[in-house]
């Protein structure tokens, strides 16, 4: 990394026009810069092996612990279009496990921007691993202010400060930043920022003072990937759907590789914002006796234009639905492979956007008043008030929603359905067969066709009396301030004080453009994945989505909201107090030691609603079992029933194109939506800590800081437990920090001209030993707690810590936790699970497969969904490694002549190169469960910067 920059400053003076002097016209100029090229998101990555690649899956495997025994199940793919080739609904696996005709060309193409992987796998998969990121952090920054300060005379001042900064990054492209790899992963960013501020400064009186000051500032950044602007047409696709992107770009892929940055492979990011702020400030300082008070106004206005065409070449998902054997019933984890559905051309799911851009304004005032009343020579009281109103968010041309009414009946939608549902469920047009349990399941649960009512729709701003504000304003935003010092003895200060703060928000993500933008949903088939109704080749023959705008009102896009904001939500406020005790020790050394409490209020919690009634959602996902245990391959709620909403209009996120549905949809109080999120501002932060600090002042060339941080973070803002429980989750912050400890001392060195050495050294002498000092920073901080699968595997209970036996193959107990059997959890296995799981003694635990090939090979795999416990997740003893770093810096300073200095500094961070590892594997059944990066010890990634040795150097004039 390199730095590099400078400033000038003096009077404006231009010969024989201008002189700063007399006029009293100052200026300051400063420049600078940043070079940055260093290795970036160490670790490793998963790519598909060269056989895979060829559509061979025969050396292909996975694996699982169970029972304290890795096993490897190989690879198992089946050919999607031998659907039913039995008359059960079962598919023919390809012989040998290897796609056995012509593989997508547009899947080979895209594989040729990945690159093969660079050794073996680590164990637990074919390749898990395989690959070590290649990636560079490639930064440019250059940045410019200039100040102007004018005196008027003895009452006036005035200064215009103008700043300018620009930088650029290449970054998150972890197979290197050339192509053809690059198009597969990567990320440019641009920021740049600007602004002036103009500021006058009156003394009105000689004990009041008035200070005006008028900001602009300017924020514009683009973020973009290498792939955007790179037709679809490049890989092979037809150029009428190249056609259909707002904006030419490779397609982002989900589903292929592991570890990759941007959660994919190709375009996922095509965006840009611009932000703008003017901010008119007043401000009065008055002194009266022991009073100093202070009068304040603010006025803002908060602007943003933005655009985002996301993944404008469309997003597309390979899982494993299309290469299972049965599409109806759970594979086994063995069973399919995405790689394979992708080298058929068969993605499970994807998208294409078609976005509008926003313009986006706030307002808002503010004013205070503060008195800091120095009653005593000992006592100072603060006091203080504020008033805030932040006007809510709006959009220029009312191009967005945000409110959403659950309650909104739909009869344009309810009617047709409400029709098909009385013919083709009701009427029990499958009594028998595989999806008779889900019509049965409705008939009991939902028997009258009257209660099949399609409710919830989007009121667009300032449409149908709709405000146009973003969510309900408030105006209850007081905030009260005290606080104290108190001189307790000459060399004692006691401070204490008491708040609210109320933080200001600028949230577009609560509302939605929705109607001015468009989604249009890859409709890969219309009977779960029984038979294809589209392919990649062309994967939206039927055209897009059209962008409607807010023409057809709450009938746009019915039954595609899953979660909106309550128009109350309020903002985020904190209360706050804290002591403090201050002792000055001799002359040099101050010890403070304190205490802070905050409590924030007003965070989201996203409370599920549109659920099924408890009966019906037990009914629903309760296994059932044949005579001789062996459990029904399909739970009743996910039987694929006729679906009443095909060919209903109004209704554009696929539903309207599909044959059949899942029987636990039509269950909810609106059968259109699944669950729907309804975000309220219910949740809580808690955080306290002991704070104590020493200083010794400089002193004999020697100053040091010593700060050392308890603290403890408790969060409430989260559910948890199975969905119709509704629970608040209170526990430990997964971000909380227990302790953190940093010292940094600086010491010129006692050598040269002046010091305690060589006094009276030459100037020569002086040059060579003189002026050095040393710096340092030493910073321990523990880890954040894991967050253990308490609640989504068998757990003993207790606490899970090791202590001091912890290592990093074993972070923490993992024998108190076993993974759910799985499809393919044989009899041995499941007998081998530890007694406290109770796994014996669940429904179909004695059923007995006929042979060691039969599918299932256990009885119990069924029984988890409908399982919920309440234990913690997070344990105070049980956390990511602590982080350990010292800094060390040596400064050698030059004096040059009078008045002009050069300092040249050597600093090296990470000095000791003290590695710190992550990334703990918490999935029970994994090969390295409890694992440092979830993997062996040749396979460590760290998660820090290692060792960066920086010089530079400063000139002072």
């Amino acid at each position: 990394m390199n730095y590099y920059g400078g400033g000038v400053g003096g009077p404006i003076w231009v010969p024989w026009l201008y002189d700063g002097r007399t006029k009293k016209t100052f200026f300051y100029y400063t420049f600078a810069g940043i070079r940055n090229l260093q290795p970036a998101n160490v670790g490793l990555m998963s790519v598909p092996t060269a056989l895979e690649r060829q559509g061979d899956f025969s050396q292909s495997y996975t694996t699982q612990t169970v029972g304290g025994v890795l096993t490897q199940y190989p690879i198992q793919i089946y050919d999607p279009n031998t659907w039913n080739y039995d008359g059960l609904g079962d598919r023919q696996q390809f012989p040998g496990n290897k796609i056995n005709r012509p593989l997508d060309s547009e899947a080979v193409a895209y594989l040729n921007l990945i690159p093969l992987p660079e050794g073996p796998s680590n164990g637990s998969g074919t390749d898990t691993n395989n690959y070590t990121k290649n990636e560079n952090q490639n930064d440019k920054f250059a940045g410019s202010t200039l100040r102007l300060d004018q005196n008027w005379n003895d009452k006036n001042k005035s200064f215009l400060d103008l700043r300018y900064n620009n930088w650029s990054e290449i970054s998150y492209d972890p197979f290197g930043p050339n192509p053809p790899y690059v198009y597969a992963n990567g990320l440019l960013q641009t920021r740049s920022n600007r602004g002036f501020t103009l500021d006058h400064t009156i003394i009105l009186k000689p004990n009041l003072v008035a200070d005006l000051r008028y900001t602009i500032s300017g924020w514009r950044g683009v973020s973009t990937n290498p792939s955007a602007g790179i037709s679809q047409t490049t890989l092979g696709f037809p150029t009428s759907f190249a056609a259909q992107s707002q904006f030419p770009s490779i397609p982002q892929v989900n589903g292929i590789v592991s570890g990759s940055e941007n959660g994919g492979l190709g375009t996922s990011t095509n965006s840009y914002t611009h932000d703008e702020n003017q901010d008119i400030t007043a401000d009065l300082t008055q002194t009266f006796k022991g009073h100093n008070l202070k009068y304040g106004f603010e006025y803002l206005i908060q602007q943003e234009g933005a655009g985002g065409l996301g993944a404008s070449g469309g997003q597309f998902t390979f899982g494993t639905n299309w290469t299972t054997p049965n599409p109806n019933q759970t594979a086994a984890s063995n069973q399919g492979e995405d790689l394979a559905s992708m080298l058929l051309g068969l993605p499970t799911s994807g998208t294409i956007p078609t976005n509008a851009t926003a313009f986006w304004s706030q307002r808002y005032t503010g004013f205070y008043v503060q008195d800091d009343w120095r009653k005593t020579s000992k006592l100072t009281i603060n006091l203080g008030l504020r008033w805030d109103y932040q006007r809510p968010l709006t959009e220029r041309y009312n191009r967005y929603y945000s409110k959403f009414n659950p309650g909104l009946a739909q009869p344009a939608v309810t009617t047709p359905a409400q029709a098909a549902y009385s013919a083709n469920v009701l009427g029990g047009n499958a009594t028998t067969g595989s999806a008779a349990t889900g019509y049965a399941l409705l008939q009991q649960y939902r028997p009258a066709a009257s209660s099949f009512v399609v409710t919830g729709g989007i009121e667009y701003a300032g449409t149908g009396g709709t405000s146009r504000y973003v969510n309900n304003a408030s105006w209850k935003w007081f905030q009260p301030r005290l606080g104290f010092a108190y001189r307790l003895l000459n060399d004692t200060v006691v401070r204490g004080g008491l708040g609210r703060f109320v933080q200001g928000e600028f949230y577009t993500s609560m509302a939605s453009q929705s109607g001015y933008s468009a989604s249009t949903p890859f409709q890969g088939t219309t009977n779960n994945y029984e038979t294809i109704a589209t392919t990649w080749d062309n994967p939206f023959p039927n055209g897009l989505v059209p962008q409607t705008g807010d023409s057809l009102g709450s009938l746009t896009n019915v039954g595609s909201t899953t979660s909106y904001v309550d128009p109350n939500v309020g903002r985020n406020y904190i209360d706050t107090a804290s002591f403090s005790v201050q002792q000055q020790v001799k002359k040099e050394y101050v010890v403070e030691v304190g205490a802070v409490y905050n409590k924030t209020h007003g965070e989201w919690i996203g409370w599920p609603t549109n659920i099924p009634s408890t009966p019906a959602w037990y009914a629903a996902y309760t296994p059932t079992f044949a005579s001789n245990g062996l459990p029904v391959a399909t739970l009743a709620g996910n039987q694929q029933v006729s679906n009443p909403f095909k060919g209903v209009p109004y209704i554009t996120n696929g539903t309207q194109n599909n044959s059949t549905i899942a029987a636990s949809q039509l269950l909810n109080p609106s059968p259109l939506n699944g669950t729907i999120t309804d975000n309220r501002g219910d949740g809580r932060v808690y955080y306290y800590a002991l704070n104590a600090t020493v200083q010794r002042r400089l002193r004999n060339g020697f100053s040091i800081i010593q700060v050392f941080t308890w603290g403890k973070s408790i969060t409430e803002n989260g559910l948890y437990g199975p969905l119709i429980a509704e629970r608040v989750n209170k526990t430990l912050n997964s971000g909380d920090h227990k302790l953190h400890y940093t010292l940094t001392p600086i010491y010129q060195l006692p050598f040269g001209r002046g010091k305690l050495f060589d006094k009276n050294a030459g100037k020569l002498t002086d040059e060579l030993i003189g002026g050095w000092e040393v710096t340092g920073q030493y910073n321990f901080e523990s880890g954040t707690p894991l967050v253990l699968p308490t609640n989504s595997a068998f757990f003993q209970g207790g606490d899970p810590a090791l202590g001091s036996k912890k290592n990093g193959q074993q972070w923490f107990n993992t024998s108190k936790f076993a993974a759910f059997p799985t499809k393919n959890t044989t009899p041995t296995a499941l007998a081998a699970y530890p007694s406290w799981t109770g796994v014996l003694n669940l429904p179909g635990a004695q059923y007995t497969p006929p042979s060691s090939s039969a599918s299932p090979q256990n009885g119990v795999y069924q029984d988890f969904a409908t399982w919920g416990t309440y234990n913690e997740t997070t344990f105070g003893n049980i956390r990511n490694p602590y982080t350990n770093n010292v800094n060390l810096g040596l400064r050698k300073s030059f004096q040059l002549i009078e008045g002009i200095s050069f300092q040249l500094r050597l600093d090296a961070f990470n000095a000791f190169n003290h590695p710190t590892f992550g990334g703990i594997d918490t999935t029970p059944g994994d090969a390295y469960f409890g694992a440092l990066s979830g993997t062996s010890p040749s396979g460590l990634a760290q998660a820090n910067s290692p060792r960066r040795i920086e010089l530079g150097g400063t000139l002072r004039f």
